[in-house]
């Protein structure tokens, strides 16, 4: 046993040094900052400990959380991180698991590309981000409502071609206080546990459901759903975003079941990735930054105090297309700042990009979108890389350390 677990980590030390001498990053790029800071908690070291787990055992269930704004909603930032998790310690031939999703096509906005969503039936929505909230909102900072006699919403995940594909067989839906609603899924009545959750179990892995909302005593109370997790029995990685075009801190606080929701997903990991958008308001105070986003991170820390929680700073971007946005190192200062009172993981990605200006250079590599605020598919794959790569560099200290204790 003992050379089994030696030989399992001599070859996790090989394929996790390949992956941290990145050798397709441009020049640009601040590759000897790209460094977890703050990263010596007990949280952190625990956080490792599973991973090494999960990979040399595989015996290991793995909860992220990453909450932030547009660059979270499209998921290709979060999906680059998955990827690059997932084909390092997972098993290859482990189904993954959706995680926390929500059906935004609904509310008329748009939809991570790695699933599809069709509807029926008459649905009102609201977000975190309206100025007038006429509606409860959970940690997805969206909330659809009907009281339609049959509304439905089918879920298909996209097909991936170097990983193993998107299955599951846990499906569990967070929604208000049922009243004479029923929910069927794939034609089966769902369980409800509570007055805020109900949950299925399929009869074999999947990657589609089809969820029927049935109001079989004409209700005029609205049946609101606040998100759906699709998960499975294997033990890995499971990555759970949320992300609300817009999104700032004081967005999220606005959420009544943001703490319900955050500790059902028990997550090992939480990453913060908010700034943007605050950066860019015409009527930024530092002061009110500061005094929302300490709020949430604190929120967060109370919520699920055994999590580590890494905090990561805005990039940089131009306002209007051609303006500089001076408000962007503000607020990358005012979150070191709360990582390091709070003793909190950090990842300063607009440092990592280049700081002041980089935008340009990474608009002209075909890394960004047209507005100059948000990459396109190619550049979040390449941030997604980044952040992976500083997760790895933390590991080889800790696989030594391990195999010492087992050897001694």
């Amino acid at each position: 046993m003992r050379f089994l677990i030696s030989t399992c980590i001599i070859i996790l030390t090989y394929t996790l040094s390949a992956f941290s001498q990145p050798n397709t990053i441009p020049n640009f790029i601040h590759i000897y900052n790209n460094n977890f800071i703050n990263n010596n908690s007990d949280s952190f070291e625990q956080l490792k400990e599973s991973f090494i787990d999960l990979k040399i055992k595989n015996n290991q269930e793995i909860n992220i959380v990453h909450i932030g704004d547009s660059h979270l909603q499209a998921g290709m930032l979060s999906q680059a991180i998955r990827n690059n998790l997932i084909y390092s310690f997972n098993n290859n031939d482990t189904a993954i698991a959706p995680g926390f999703i929500f059906p935004y096509t609904v509310a008329k906005t748009n939809n991570p590309y790695y699933y599809k969503i069709y509807y029926s039936g008459n649905f009102k929505y609201c977000k975190n981000i309206d100025k007038e909230k006429d509606c409860k909102l959970g940690l997805s900072g969206i909330t659809l409502q009907t009281n339609d006699s049959i509304a439905s919403i089918d879920i298909k995940m996209r097909i991936q071609k170097s990983l193993p594909k998107y299955q599951f067989i846990n499906i569990k839906i967070l929604h208000n206080k049922p009243t004479n609603y029923q929910l069927k899924i794939n034609n089966e009545l769902a369980y409800f546990t509570d007055s805020t959750k109900s949950v299925f179990k399929l009869n074999k892995y999947t990657d589609s459901i089809h969820l029927e909302i049935l109001n079989n005593g004409n209700s005029v109370k609205e049946f609101s759903l606040f998100g759906i997790i699709l998960n499975n029995n294997l033990n890995g990685i499971n990555y759970h975003t949320i992300g609300i075009n817009g999104a700032t801190s004081s967005s999220y606080l606005k959420c009544e079941l943001f703490s319900e929701h955050l500790k059902e997903l028990n997550p090992d990991w939480v990453i913060v990735s908010l700034g943007t958008n605050e950066a860019y308001n015409k009527n930024f105070e530092l002061t009110e930054f500061e005094k929302d986003y300490t709020h949430l991170v604190n929120k967060i820390i109370s919520d699920v105090p055994n999590a580590f929680i890494l905090l990561t700073t805005p990039g940089d971007h131009l306002k209007n297309g051609n303006n500089e946005n001076k408000n962007i190192p503000i607020v990358c200062n005012s979150i070191i700042k709360t990582a390091t009172k709070n003793n909190l993981g950090l990842w300063d990605f607009y440092e990592i990009m280049g700081g002041k200006n980089s935008i340009n250079k990474w608009y002209n590599n075909n890394l960004t979108a047209n507005d100059k605020i948000h990459l396109n598919k190619t550049g979040y794959e390449l941030e997604g890389k980044l952040l992976f790569y500083a997760f790895i560099k933390n590991f080889i200290s800790t696989k030594q350390k391990r195999s010492n204790k087992i050897t001694n």
